[in-house]
């Protein structure tokens, strides 16, 4: 078995105020696989629309997207970016 990255698939609608219940709506589509045919066969199987990211592709992406919301927040919260 050789190493694996692990890839991520993220539905579309988060933090853009398409979803009303994210709890319910985004969350249980939120998922992580071990390869990318693994996220694309669970997604089209759902019939969902989203990205399929790798763990480093979503780090970037939630950091960027997050990070803005602890602005205001203590300098620790920010170190550890």
């Amino acid at each position: 078995m050789g190493s694996s990255v692990g890839h991520r698939f993220r539905p579309v609608g988060f933090l853009r105020g398409v979803l009303h219940k994210p709890h319910e709506e985004w969350c249980p589509n939120s998922n992580l696989f071990e390869d990318q045919m693994s996220a694309e066969s669970w997604s089209s199987s759902r019939v969902l629309d989203g990205r399929i990211l790798s763990l480093e592709e979503a780090s970037v992406l939630a950091t960027r997207e997050w990070l803005p919301l602890f602005a205001d927040s203590p300098a620790d919260a920010q170190a550890m970016y």
